[in-house]
């Protein structure tokens, strides 16, 4: 058995954030555009794991589904009067539940399947399955909030996957790059993770941050999520036996949300491929000046010192 899985089902890939096909309404047997116009559309994922399998990557991960998470796993995180509302609106063709979160006919059982994904990821590293797990979790989950969809997210993924989440905001300017990330990595993030001696590590896998997303693009790279990923595997390993889940989240560029999820899937299994990533040199000519990063170091060693790391 493979020591990473890959948690992955086709259906999420059918959730519609509210588009038609040709004249129809997307939803039960009617699968979404691919340009359906939409940030968060399925190609992004689907490309993502188009080229895990014609890499060869695929071959050498434990690739399997899972069930929905279940009405207990759910009411754990969110309220029963919200998800009654997410079933209801669901059922009879989609709406939308919140900011910047439309849906369609059936996205209410598919988001139980997202989020069921995220919480196998888990299991399967507690379990001992598996080392490490990377979950493509479709509709993310990252803005969605107790009783409201926020930001094209449904269900609270990652919360209803570990049940009672600990989070923390290191805050990085506007277009941050390469070296904010690593240096905000080493110094906040990865001593903050020793100290605290998890048992298990989850990453909210964002791959948003990349250098020509439409949305966030805070100018990482392939290599960039390379580094992370080992940074947080190091950590891993010296605190909690190198028990570690990523599960998908944002990422809105398709031609180059494939190659960041590639780099951190490659990472954890240990097994680099002959893709070559076109957009890194791209990205590198447009990282900030060496002044900016010195500011972004002096803000990340100030929280760093606030907090005792």
């Amino acid at each position: 058995m493979s020591t990473t899985a890959f948690l992955h089902d086709e259906l999420c890939l059918w959730h519609t954030t509210g588009e038609h096909a040709l004249v129809m309404p997307v939803g039960g047997w009617v699968q979404p555009p691919t340009g359906g116009g939409h940030a968060e559309s399925p190609e992004t994922k689907r490309r993502f794991k188009a080229l895990l399998d014609v890499s060869g990557l695929s071959a050498r991960l434990d690739v399997h589904s899972a069930p929905p998470a279940t009405e207990e796993d759910l009411l754990r995180i969110h309220d029963p009067g919200y998800l009654a509302k997410f079933r209801q609106l669901s059922d009879a063709g989609g709406g939308e539940l919140g900011l910047f979160a439309p849906f369609g006919r059936g996205s209410y059982e598919i988001a139980c399947l997202s989020a069921g994904l995220a919480k196998q990821a888990m299991d399967d590293v507690l379990s001992g399955r598996n080392q490490n797990a990377y979950s493509l979790s479709r509709p993310p989950g990252h803005h969605c909030l107790q009783d409201q969809a926020m930001g094209f997210c449904m269900l609270a993924n990652i919360p209803i996957g570990i049940e009672a989440p600990r989070s923390a905001t290191v805050p990085l300017l506007p277009g941050g790059g390469h070296q904010a990330y690593l240096y905000a990595m080493e110094r906040i993030v990865a001593p903050a993770l020793r100290r605290y001696q998890p048992e298990l590590i989850v990453i909210a896998s964002g791959l948003d941050a990349n250098g020509v997303d439409p949305l966030a693009r805070m100018l990482l790279h392939s290599d960039s999520y390379r580094a992370m990923t080992k940074i947080l595997m190091d950590v891993a390993d010296d605190v909690c036996q190198g028990r570690l889940v990523a599960v998908h989240e944002g990422g809105y560029a398709e031609a180059c949300v494939p190659f960041c999820g590639l780099a951190v899937v490659e990472t954890l299994s240990g097994q680099r491929t002959s893709v070559e990533d076109p957009f890194v040199g791209l990205t590198d000519s447009q990282q900030p000046p060496e002044r900016f990063n010195a500011l972004q170091r002096q803000i990340l060693d100030e929280m760093a010192e606030a907090y005792g790391l």
